[in-house]
């Protein structure tokens, strides 16, 4: 019952911004857009390549691929390791709707090289935790991304190697206007994750869906700063039934300050996450991204990423570094 209800949710969240296309809702009508399909005035305009445009805003559908390193380290010792692959496909729904401009956008994140290191971690009183009969103890990571929930106490291993869960999302704009005299853009649609980690220790064991809600803030819109929040309800419907169940809130706050036009920039991100089927914990993260345009559509990034009073199973700190590629 409670998943043909989360169905049912989701099909809602899925289906309000086509509807109000066919009803005529002039805030999508007239959603504006370049020739190229990319929202008119923003960052996502040019396409990523100027000293503003730099891959970041939401509301950019451009087509990308976006393969990244990782490093999380846990606040009771575990660590991971990961070689993504980030990529965004633009689908352009509107030809079939007599909307020629307006599209939708689909990503995919899969974790090709995945490593976790679990020897090294402590329980929430102190004490190690390591080898067979102790890795169940380590809790399941509240972040974005996620790296694991408990799993077996016969598991024998602590280090592995292998591939994390695939993730997607669909991104559909339903609405560009102004409030209050700022322009505003939202988008809806949801996050699919999948099962796909080849060991328990790399993934969650469960299928995921996470409906979101994302606003974009044009603050300065001839200098490139903008405000993003997403938000999502990200919960787990199936899959193995001696893993957690999963139930959180997870949101993810940008300010956009590119410097200039030099081709640098910053993108500060605020993590909010609230893990409701766990311990109803907060957990609150911070990472500056500094990214360069080298040229136009190709950006290279680095992030730096703090825990604040992280919890035993909760990001001490982390480290990406990443390339942008616009086609």
């Amino acid at each position: 019952m409670k998943s043909t209800i989360k169905l049912l949710a989701l099909a809602g969240a899925f289906t309000l911004p086509l509807g109000a296309l066919h009803a005529g809702d002039p805030a999508l009508l007239d959603y504006p857009v370049t020739a190229n399909g990319d929202v008119a005035g923003s960052v996502a305009a040019e396409g990523g390549g100027d000293a503003e445009g730099n891959g970041t805003d939401p509301r950019d559908l451009s087509a990308k691929f976006m393969p990244y390193y990782r490093f999380n380290k846990i606040d009771n010792g575990l660590e991971s390791h990961e070689g993504v692959l980030f990529g965004l496909i633009p689908i352009k729904i509107g030809e079939l709707l007599g909307q020629p401009d307006y599209k939708w956008g689909i990503t995919y994140e899969f974790p090709a090289i995945k490593y976790v290191d679990a020897s090294g971690p402590i329980d929430d009183v102190g004490r190690k935790i390591s080898g067979a009969g102790g890795i169940d103890r380590i809790r399941s990571i509240a972040t974005s991304q996620g790296i694991t929930s408990p799993i077996p106490s016969e598991r024998p291993d602590d280090k592995v190697w292998g591939t994390g869960d695939l993730n997607m999302r669909l991104l559909i704009p339903f609405y560009q206007g102004e409030w209050f005299g700022m322009p505003v853009g939202l988008l809806t649609g949801f996050e699919h994750w999948f099962p796909t980690a080849s060991d328990d220790l790399l993934g969650t064991g469960k299928w995921q869906v996470a409906p979101h809600l994302t606003a974009v803030f044009d603050l300065a819109k001839d200098k490139g700063i903008f405000l993003a929040t997403m938000n999502f309800w990200r919960t787990s419907y199936a899959g193995d039934s001696d893993r957690d169940d999963i139930e959180r809130y997870v949101g993810r706050h940008f300010l956009n300050v590119p410097f200039g036009q030099s081709g640098y920039y910053m993108l500060a991100e605020l993590q909010t996450i609230c893990d409701f089927k766990n311990s109803d914990d907060w957990e609150v993260w911070i990472g500056p991204e500094f990214g360069k345009i080298l040229k136009p559509g190709r950006i290279l990034y680095a992030k730096p990423g703090f825990g604040i009073d992280p919890d035993p199973d909760e990001r001490e700190w982390s480290f990406e570094i990443g390339y942008r590629h616009f086609f």
